[in-house]
């Protein structure tokens, strides 16, 4: 039975606060990382990651009791808080989401199958079909070797950094590959499927029929952290009731555990033992299990995080991924020279994701003609947003025109997200969902350019997202209402990464980040040019 909303859902820490639920979510980024501080409130899940993932459940539990964004950072690209997000919209919404990946690819695989591309491509006419088979059949093992070992990452900023310059290249993969799950590090798809398709299984209690399920190995795990794991087994990570508050922590972990043990916590949920611990289906079993357990086959976003592979190894690794089963429905980067044309060389057609870090930057791409007819764009929604000093200097001149604003607003919209039907309506009091931005904005500039200008001349497919854990409750209802009332201008929606129509309250400012969304984004990303329209140099 598909339940209305999530209305029961809280936090680990009981702070969730309800904003309005999202109409289209093209998928959910982050591998639905905001959806952490929800999965550690429910013992059935947190029961499941401890089985799973135990190194990665030790280092959660020491990192209980710190601020919401520490704690939603781990669980970018976690594969069971990735199966708690997707069960969750399955069961509230009816619907699955597309997952987003950022992945990085094995430099040395690489270069194996670009040499085998070469040689088939300097093979004549007159060359035997047998040579050229042999050489089909090394390309379709590499590519699914290279498919194996590619890792699921986002990477630390340092890696980022030198993949985008492009030198020591192995050195890097191999850095991310030993980097900690929890700090950005990497897991191979291979593992990563296995371990999501466990975490279905055992947190939807799901019956797999009809599919024999391989004899497992588990990874050894080291005697210390075997010894945290008996001695947390019972960790009551949930405490929920009257005296609930008592769990915030103290920084003491001597104090917090006496703490939590005095709350006197209901026993837990536990989700079936799993045989297996570690799994290790292969990729082709992992898939069958989860598109039975789903109903349906899985659907990825990839972000191409590594840089200087040519497309024709990208369209390999794409298809091979597409004969496993999983649906790609996109491939993105924040560079569109990597994925311009990737289209044309797959067997199926996949949509080419340009990546912008704000709207300033999607104006300079298309007035810089870097932009096509019809192309699918991503940007930060946070730079709709206008920072708290100039709201305050619009607050005092709004008021010259008689608009009662209240004095406790934190936010409002840039005059580029102002589009046609705000500027023929002469009084923006009758724009009543937005009457506070929509009243300062206009009170300062009006002829401004609006995305809306551009995407009507570059027919773009538009979408947002956002930094979950560097967002407040505020700014994230703003834009959600804003995305699902202009769906004519963006399209494709809003990829949001936590629970749809929840998010925790209280995510602080810090003295170099606002709670927009936008995080350290907004030191790369260029400001909207408001003399600029489209056409413009």
């Amino acid at each position: 039975r598909i339940q209305k909303k999530n209305s029961r859902i809280k936090s680990i820490s009981n702070d969730q606060a309800y904003i309005t639920p999202i109409t289209n979510i093209p998928y959910a980024h982050g591998g639905y990382f905001g959806a952490a501080p929800y999965m550690l409130a429910d013992p059935l899940w947190v029961d499941v990651l401890r089985q799973l993932m135990p190194d990665v459940y030790c280092e959660v539990s020491k990192r209980i009791f710190v601020a919401t964004p520490r704690l939603i950072h781990w669980a970018e690209n976690n594969p069971v808080v990735a199966a708690y997000g997707l069960s969750n919209e399955k069961k509230t919404r009816g619907r699955i989401v597309t997952l987003e990946w950022d992945v990085f690819l094995d430099p040395h695989l690489v270069e194996c199958v670009e040499n085998a591309l070469n040689e088939l491509d300097s093979m004549g006419p007159e060359s035997s079909k047998d040579k050229v088979f042999v050489i089909e059949g090394r390309l379709k093992l590499l590519s699914m070797r290279l498919l194996e070992k590619m890792l699921i990452a986002h990477g630390s900023t340092s890696q980022l950094m030198m993949e985008q310059l492009g030198f020591a290249k192995k050195y890097n993969f191999s850095r991310v590959k030993r980097t900690r799950r929890t700090l950005g590090g990497g897991i191979f798809v291979e593992q990563w499927l296995s371990i999501f398709a466990e975490a279905l299984k055992l947190g939807l209690d799901a019956d797999v029929h009809g599919i024999e399920l391989p004899a497992n190995k588990s990874e050894p795990i080291h005697h210390e952290a075997q010894k945290n794991i008996r001695d947390m087994t019972d960790y009551p990570f949930n405490a929920n009731g009257p005296d609930s508050s008592k769990i915030r922590g103290s920084g003491d972990p001597v104090k917090d555990s006496q703490c939590v043990a005095s709350v006197g916590a209901s026993k837990p949920r536990k989700a079936k033992k799993s045989n297996t611990g570690f799994c290790s289906y292969s990729i082709l079993e992992a898939v069958r299990v989860i598109t039975e357990i789903l109903h349906g086959s899985p659907g990825v976003v990839l972000d191409l995080k590594s840089r200087n592979v040519s497309k024709r190894v990208w369209a390999r690794l794409i298809n091979t991924l597409r004969d496993c089963g999983v649906r790609v429905e996109g491939a993105g980067s924040f560079y569109m020279e990597d994925i311009r044309g990737l289209s044309d060389i797959t067997f199926d057609p996949v949509p080419e994701m340009n990546f912008f870090h704000s709207a300033g930057d999607l104006q300079y791409a298309c007035n810089k003609g870097l932009i096509q007819k019809n192309d699918t764009v991503y940007f930060n929604a946070g730079s709709l947003l206008l920072q708290k000093t100039i709201v305050r200097s619009m607050f005092s001149s709004a008021s010259q025109f008689g608009l009662n604003i209240s004095t406790n607003l934190q936010y409002a919209l840039h005059p580029c997200a102002f589009f046609k039907k705000c500027k023929d309506k002469p009084n923006a009091k009758q724009w009543h969902k937005f009457l506070h931005q929509h009243g300062c904005s206009w009170s300062i500039d009006k002829s401004c350019s609006t995305i809306e200008d551009y995407q009507e001349v570059y027919q773009l497919n538009i979408g947002v997202y956002s930094q979950e854990f560097a967002i407040d409750e505020v700014a994230a209802d703003l834009l959600c209402r804003f995305v699902n009332e202009h769906s004519d201008v963006f399209n494709l929606g809003f990829s949001w990464g936590g629970v749809n129509g929840v998010t925790v309250k209280g995510i602080q400012p810090g003295l170099f980040m606002s709670t927009d969304g936008l995080w350290n984004q907004r030191y790369v990303g260029k400001s909207w040019n408001s003399n600029l329209v489209p056409g413009d140099a």
